[in-house]
């Protein structure tokens, strides 16, 4: 009886890793297109080279897709952070993933931006 229990304690523990592990792919899925969608508004200047900037973004969901709430900085180069929150601010919206749980740690994002000039 005991090795019933332990082979479905076995794989539900299987189960929870491997769902685990596709949410994480799915975050980083996820994490890229925002990064993309972002550099598609950002000016790329010269003097952004070897800077970078990191920031907050607070998304709020609005249908299929969230909008960015807040954008706060962190910490990097003014001139630099000042133009990716102009860029965040110019994305219509960012996509949402089918994964619930995966919306849910995409809502409070810190996103660091270097510049591949």
């Amino acid at each position: 009886m005991n090795d019933i229990f332990s082979g479905l304690e076995s794989e539900a523990a299987s189960n929870t890793a491997a769902r685990s592990s596709k949410v994480d792919a799915e975050i980083a899925r996820m994490s890229q297109i925002y990064q993309n969608l972002i550099e598609q508004h950002l000016l790329q200047e010269s003097s952004f080279r070897g800077k970078e900037c990191r920031v907050n973004i607070q998304l709020i969901p609005a249908g299929n897709s969230a909008v960015a709430g807040a954008v706060k900085v962190i910490e990097g180069d003014t001139r630099l952070c000042n133009a990716t929150k102009r860029a965040i601010a110019q994305v219509r919206s960012f996509p949402l993933s089918e994964f619930p749980e995966v919306n849910a740690q995409l809502k409070n994002i810190n996103l660091t931006y270097k510049p591949q000039l």
